[in-house]
């Protein structure tokens, strides 16, 4: 979300090198969303054990990733993209684990 919308606020400033760059670090990112979610689907089908530890994993991390979220979302709103204090964002992040089987 947050290259997304670093990628339009980098356009609406009238650069479009960085605006395209940012989208190249984005469809990166989503590749390697789609790698971790078939990773961890691969993981818990193996061994169903496998579900608890990467829900640890998640759990631990989740704060710094939601410091990260507040962050990224108030640099965005102030520099007058339009943000949804990273609601989105948050959504992203329970759906991959969702999709990994892990959520």
């Amino acid at each position: 979300m947050f290259l997304a919308g670093l990628s339009a606020l980098a356009r609406r400033h009238g650069d479009e090198v960085d605006a395209l760059l940012l989208e190249n670090l984005l469809a990166d990112s989503e590749r390697s969303a789609r790698w971790s979610r078939a990773l961890a689907r691969f993981a818990v089908d193996q061994r169903p054990d496998n579900r608890t530890a990467l829900r640890l994993h998640l759990a631990a991390w989740r704060p710094l990733g939601d410091e990260l979220i507040a962050g990224g979302s108030a640099l965005l709103a102030r520099f007058g993209s339009v943000g949804d204090d990273g609601a989105v964002a948050r959504g992203a992040l329970d759906a991959l684990a969702a999709e990994a089987g892990v959520g």
